[in-house]
């Protein structure tokens, strides 16, 4: 199967969110990157290193075991995976390829329910951190550090909006798993509106059809001895 039509069928995404990422270029961050790449390439691994413990990212705790040159020799190859992407302008693939890693497990490491909200927050801090604090030994012209500095801020938001709409899909799917292992069902009810909302498995622990209408009457839904318990 085509990893961008598994992600799109893993976080259901619009035709218009498929296209964006695909259409997704930059004219300032490939020359920039081109030169990190070239010039600063094991100076940024290292940094972002330094910052990632500075900022106490959860998913450190999974790699203490590795000795620092082991940890800035895999920054440094994922550095040229993430430059090499911008230096062909083709960013949008880049996001696609490394959250379908992350969904299918191949991590040498973690795995994908290891990641927490906080990691990708402080992850994204970093590498916006790393790539604004390299700009000094680009360029001394501010409105070309603004332009890429720009181009830096779309590709985050993409990245990270993705990574955000996967990471609340994985939660609602294991919550729905938990449920269904369980045999636990919840709703809630609207007051307002005096109306109920029910989770997939109560559909099923009553037998009902999802679209059903019939359950906004829970109690004809109870046995009748247990009438006067409930």
């Amino acid at each position: 199967m085509d990893p961008f039509y598994k992600i799109v069928q893993e976080t259901i995404l619009t035709d218009a969110e498929k296209e964006r990422l695909v259409q997704l270029k930059f004219h300032y961050l490939p020359q920039y990157a081109k030169f990190i790449l070239e010039n600063k390439l094991r100076d940024f691994a290292i940094s972002q290193l330094q910052l990632a413990r500075k900022l106490k990212i959860p998913l450190l705790k999974y790699f203490e075991s590795l000795s620092d040159e082991i940890l800035i020799e895999n920054g440094i190859r994922s550095a040229e995976k993430l430059l090499g992407s911008m230096i062909e302008n083709r960013p949008g693939e880049y996001i696609i390829e490394s959250v379908n890693s992350w969904v299918s497990d191949q991590g040498p490491i973690i795995t994908t329910d290891q990641v927490v909200p906080e990691d990708l927050i402080l992850i994204s801090y970093a590498r916006r951190t790393t790539f604004r604090d390299f700009l000094i030994h680009y360029t001394k012209d501010l409105a070309v550090g603004m332009k890429v500095a720009e181009d830096m801020d779309r590709f985050t938001v993409e990245l990270d909006s993705l990574c955000f709409k996967i990471l609340v899909h994985m939660q609602q799917r294991l919550y729905k798993q938990a449920q269904s292992i369980a045999s636990l069902g919840n709703w809630e009810w609207d007051l307002k509106k005096n109306a109920l909302k029910w989770s997939d498995e109560m559909f099923r622990i009553y037998e009902l059809d999802p679209h059903s209408e019939s359950y906004n009457n829970v109690a004809a839904l109870n046995h009748p001895e247990d009438a006067p318990f409930v």
